[in-house]
């Protein structure tokens, strides 16, 4: 997936949080809107082949 395409899953709201996610945001005292902003306004600094596990 490309970074215009999930900048707008998050516009639209199309996205899930999983437990181990909501455990890590709470342990680092971020909201919601933090993450989805850094998301919006960030860049991919580093690429990862695709090892079809998902």
């Amino acid at each position: 997936m490309k970074l215009d395409q999930i900048k707008q899953k998050v516009i639209n709201g199309e996205y899930v949080s999983t437990y181990h996610a909501e455990i890590e945001r709470k342990t680092d005292d971020l909201a919601f809107y933090q993450i989805e902003s850094a998301i919006l306004n960030g860049e991919i600094l580093e690429r990862y082949p695709d090892f079809g596990l998902g």
